[in-house]
């Protein structure tokens, strides 16, 4: 899981509010990604201080906007909570098949929040 300081700082920093979901995984976690192994982004040596046991599961849509993500990540919490969110902790080239079965992140988490954005 990530921290949601982390999380806040990263959209903050890169300004990513407005982003999909889909274009972070195409412009940020790729791209960052494939010159450390294809690895998860969470595994990048600059992001693994930020990460930990997540308690809260993340459901959301690629095409949502990915401010709309982490303000559902961060409602009523402090900044110390660690949620789980597929863009960071699945790898995001093929052969990942591995992990795309959430059942022990389920089982591991204390609640779910599901982040939607207004059809537009």
């Amino acid at each position: 899981g990530m921290r949601i300081d982390f999380l806040l700082a990263l959209t903050f920093v890169l300004n990513i509010w407005e982003w999909k979901t889909w274009e972070v995984v195409q412009y940020l976690v790729k791209p960052t990604t494939e010159g450390e192994g294809r690895c998860r982004f969470a595994e990048l040596p600059m992001v693994r201080p930020f990460t930990g046991a997540a308690t809260i599961f993340m459901s959301h849509c690629w095409g949502g906007r990915w401010g709309d993500l982490v303000a559902a990540a961060c409602a009523g919490a402090s900044t110390d909570r660690v949620v789980w969110i597929d863009v960071f902790a699945v790898r995001q080239w093929p052969g990942n098949v591995a992990d795309l079965d959430f059942r022990g992140v389920l089982a591991g988490c204390t609640a779910a929040i599901v982040a939607a954005s207004p059809i537009e």
